[in-house]
């Protein structure tokens, strides 16, 4: 029974300890921060002076940022 307790000790251990260590990598998002995308929105939105409910021209555009 100790056996048996201090296998599974060592694998909930050993299963933390991994995630941990792949957890510690840079975000998936860090190449493209939010800043990032609403600055660009911002430009094009007042780049263009949208008047209402934009168009399919101009959705088209800002669905690219």
């Amino acid at each position: 029974m100790r056996l048996l307790q201090s296998i599974f000790l060592l694998h909930l251990t050993a299963t933390l300890a991994i995630g941990q260590v792949a957890s510690q990598g840079e975000p998936a998002s860090a190449s493209n921060p939010p800043e990032a995308m609403v600055r660009s929105l911002y430009r094009q939105v007042v780049a263009r002076h949208p008047v209402g409910i934009p168009g399919h021209a101009e959705m088209k555009i800002l669905r690219r940022i």
